[in-house]
């Protein structure tokens, strides 16, 4: 579906492979290559995904691997989306964002959720430390202690509870 002035971007996963839309380099290039290619006359930047769920995160199964020459990282991303002369909206209308997911979520400049979706930093438990600016724009989204307690913890947070804390603007009635 095509809306006028909007340029959407999807994180859509590759059947049988990818079906969290971890956050690899291939699914990275994709989100730069569409902030990077805005047709004039758009007015809105919507960042979404068409499959079960927005993104998981990273892939942990790459870590301590050598990155491809040519890899794109999620530290660069973030950093086009927070620099995007355009408004960006993060819809996630289902399923999860977690770690990176979330991490991409809170560098957009609006977030909508649907009414099923998580979000967290779960990496925590698994002894890893956010690593995509997560425990600095959470902060600024929910407040320092909201933000310790879902950081320290690695708790997943409902949307409902997520626009509580500020981490998302709205909450969709339905998909």
């Amino acid at each position: 579906m095509s809306i006028p002035h909007v340029h959407t971007i999807y994180i859509n996963p590759i059947p049988g492979k990818n079906v969290v839309n971890a956050l690899t380099s291939p699914v990275l290039r994709g989100i730069l290559d569409g902030l990077r290619s805005v047709p004039a006359g758009t007015r809105c930047i919507v960042l979404t995904s068409s499959g079960r769920t927005f993104s998981a995160g990273v892939d942990i199964s790459g870590f301590g691997v050598e990155p491809e020459p040519d890899a794109t990282f999620l530290d660069h991303v973030l950093q086009e989306l927070e620099e995007a002369t355009l408004p960006v909206v993060a819809v996630v209308p289902r399923g999860y964002a977690l770690g990176g997911g979330l991490e991409l979520l809170l560098a957009c400049s609006h977030r909508v959720l649907g009414p099923g979706v998580y979000v967290g930093l779960p990496e925590v438990r698994i002894g890893l430390i956010p690593g995509g600016g997560g425990t600095q724009r959470l902060p600024r989204a929910a407040g320092v202690a909201a933000a310790l307690d879902v950081i320290v913890s690695g708790r997943t947070v409902g949307a409902a509870e997520a626009l509580r804390l500020g981490v998302a603007d709205a909450v969709a009635a339905d998909d």
